[in-house]
């Protein structure tokens, strides 16, 4: 038994012959990820100042997680309210107790108990409370004891309290009720109760303080029907948000499926969201500074990636929210006139042979430089490659897998490097050809950006890159390239693909070339996506799946390759990029740390 620190009223209750009622319930926080399990709850050392709280946990216990929630009142007419006391001496039974109101509600009305005493209590005390029968005329208060045969039993008191709709001059911001049909087996994850999520009609400002009261009906004509006496039923709060509330019931049905519906009463109380009523100009947001101050405010946590619109008067901005940010502080009073840049959307493509032909784990690299006056000299430019062995394949020959990077890229020019990683020295000249597309900003409907990887050592390094909600109605397209800020580092090679692409976010991941070499940082990965562009600067694209069920052939160097037709005839070999979209998230399918995935363009023809 826990007996918590006496809680005190901030305001002094009013003395006189009028008792005080105090009603609990408890709550977890967020900190344990696993439901826990019952507790036990009562009252006790009731006077003008406060009171003490006990609780005996059932199960691993809450470790220290547990949030008690009270209310206290004296002489709230508004409320029908009464006690009941299990007089005389019991052991190991349960004890229930025929409550009759005063006057009939119109409709079932919302009924919370609360066990007390009026002594110094023991562990042996502890007693679970639910209601039986409720009706718009009466209920049934039952208790059973937390342990059987925990020794004898007396001197226990329930307050209750009922009331139905909206009270006036009672200060509960919500009451409902929630229902739970109990059909099947309870989840183990549920600690083998059933449990709920129960959305609030409106938001507050800080979790809100929750009382609940479960109640059963039972029928002795029926036999599928748990008896009182056969059966302890409790509720308790799961976790409170802002938003939302998890509750949880149990009885004593165990893990199996025969378990009675439940009904659980609830009284939520707590300072709304003082935002709720506000509306901010100018793309101003609500911010709250206290339960009772609000005021608009301009968002400046703008993100970084290209998502560019221009507005009436030939401003360019990144994104949508550097545009707001910039009217919403007065610097800017124009509207977005159109999606993408006012200047349009640099690019410049080719293709590039890399014709020193390097050793096992040495890269080969080759400088581009762009045509004059290409691109702005104050934003920054991307680059997107794909080696292409079309100048060295004999229609037989597959290479071995190669991986691809970029280095000092900027306006004038940028460096492409490749690594192979099988170990023939075929002296092959050129040793690789690299088709590039270098760009700045974003195609209108399209969006780009850069993602930095997190330092690593050895493995797989994967991150996460989540669109601007509705940016995308279906899956893009994603090219991915990674771009090294260091230069010169072989040991920085890495293979480089995405994960589980949708049309909200993907994962791009990183794997070294080889194990174990070195310490991994200052790695970007500039990224580029669209489902459909306003003007379309490929002049086709598409996806083609590889399955890769059966092994790989040792005509194809042990990797899986395929022809694809082009849609269109071309008067010479197109350019073509690619990037490979795993999916972790089938069955069967590799995590991407136990992976490592590269893709390259084997042949082009007309």
């Amino acid at each position: 038994m826990k007996v918590l620190p006496r809680m005190e009223y901030d305001v002094i209750v009013a003395l006189g012959a009028v008792l005080i009622q105090i009603h609990i319930s408890v709550s977890y926080g967020l900190e344990l990820t696993r439901v826990q399990s019952p507790s036990a709850l009562w009252v006790q050392s009731i006077d003008v100042r406060g009171f003490e709280i006990c609780a005996r946990e059932a199960g691993m216990g809450s470790n220290g997680t547990k949030v008690i929630n009270w209310v206290a009142f004296q002489d709230q007419p508004q409320l029908i309210n009464g006690s009941v006391a299990f007089s005389g001496i019991w052991t190991t039974e349960t004890k229930c107790s025929k409550v009759t109101f005063s006057q009939s509600f119109a409709s079932r009305p919302h009924v919370f108990v609360t066990a007390k005493y009026t002594r110094n209590t023991m562990p042996q005390d502890a007693m679970y409370v639910w209601l039986e029968n409720l009706t718009t005329t009466s209920f049934e208060i039952c208790i059973r004891e937390f342990l059987p045969f925990d020794g004898k039993h007396q001197d226990t008191i329930v307050d209750w309290f009922a009331f139905e709709g909206n009270v006036p001059g009672v200060n509960f911001t919500l009451a409902g009720e929630a229902f739970f049909p109990n059909s099947g087996f309870p989840k183990a994850d549920d600690s083998y109760g059933f449990c709920q999520q129960t959305k609030f009609n409106t938001t507050f400002y800080a979790p809100p303080l929750v009382l609940l009261s479960v109640h059963h009906k039972y029928d002795r004509q029926l036999g599928h029907h748990r008896l009182p006496e056969n059966n302890i039923i409790t509720a308790w709060v799961e976790d409170i948000t802002l938003t939302s509330m998890k509750i949880c019931v149990k009885d004593l049905s165990g893990s199996g499926n025969l378990h009675d519906p439940l009904n659980v009463s609830y009284i939520v109380t707590g300072d709304l969201d003082p935002c709720l009523d506000i509306e901010c100009p100018s793309f101003g947001v609500c911010r709250t500074y206290s339960a009772h101050e609000a005021r608009c405010v301009c968002f400046e946590d703008c993100p970084s990636y290209q998502d560019p619109v221009c507005t009436a008067n030939g401003t360019t901005y990144d994104n949508k929210c550097w545009q707001e940010l910039s009217y919403c502080k007065g610097l800017d009073n124009y509207t977005v006139y159109h999606p993408g840049t006012c200047e349009g959307f640099p690019i410049e493509r080719g293709r590039v042979d890399l014709v020193r032909v390097p050793k096992w784990t040495d890269s080969a690299c080759e400088t581009v430089i762009f045509p004059p006056y290409r691109f702005y000299p104050e934003k920054m430019v991307h680059v997107q490659v794909t080696v292409n062995h079309m100048k060295l394949n004999d229609s037989v020959t597959v290479h071995d897998a190669v991986t691809s990077w970029t280095e000092n890229v900027n306006t004038k020019n940028f460096t492409v490097c490749v690594m192979q990683a099988g170990r023939k020295e075929d002296n092959l000249n050129p040793f690789a050809t690299v088709d590039w597309l270098a760009y700045q900003g974003a195609p209108p409907e399209g969006m780009t950006g850069t993602t930095k990887m997190q330092k690593w050592w050895s493995g797989t390094e994967c991150a996460n890159v989540t669109y601007p909600m509705d940016q995308f109605e279906t899956t893009p397209v994603v090219l991915v390239t990674a771009e090294h800020l260091a230069t010169g580092n072989e040991y920085d090679s890495s293979l480089v693909w995405i994960e589980d692409t949708t049309r909200t976010s993907f994962k791009v991941c990183l794997r070294e070339m080889q194990n174990f070499d070195g310490k991994h940082e200052d790695i970007y990965v500039s990224w580029l996506s669209f489902s459909k562009l306003h003007k379309p600067f490929f002049a086709e694209y598409g996806s083609v799946g590889f399955p890769n069920i059966q092994p790989p052939l040792d005509e194809e160097n042990n990797a899986y390759c395929k022809f694809v037709q082009f849609e269109r005839n071309y008067k010479e070999a197109p350019k073509v990029l690619i990037s490979v979209d795993h999916s972790s998230t089938i069955s069967g399918n590799l995590a991407p740390e136990r992976n490592g995935i590269t893709a390259w363009v084997e042949v082009t023809r007309l």
